[in-house]
């Protein structure tokens, strides 16, 4: 907290204050920073999702509707 010029808000832990860091991972630069930040117990990380695996998701359940008949349609043409 010292070297980001805030006052400590004493409401964490051991009167400690809670820090929370944001990291854009698809920047090598953070992703070398974030290798240097040590995890300690009770640390709590959160990771979220790239903006492709809300398509990626989307694009898996329609593959999930439409799977079993592309491959019934496949399998009864190859024997006829």
């Amino acid at each position: 907290m010292d070297a980001l010029g805030r006052k400590p808000n004493d409401s964490g832990p051991d009167g400690t204050s809670p820090v929370v860091y944001r990291l854009d991972l698809s920047d090598a630069k953070a992703y070398f920073a974030a290798e240097r930040f040590p995890v300690e117990d009770k640390d709590i990380l959160y990771v979220a999702n790239a903006d492709l695996t809300e398509l990626e998701k989307f694009l898996g359940l329609i593959n999930t509707l439409t799977g079993p008949a592309v491959t019934g349609a496949v399998i009864r043409n190859a024997t006829q």
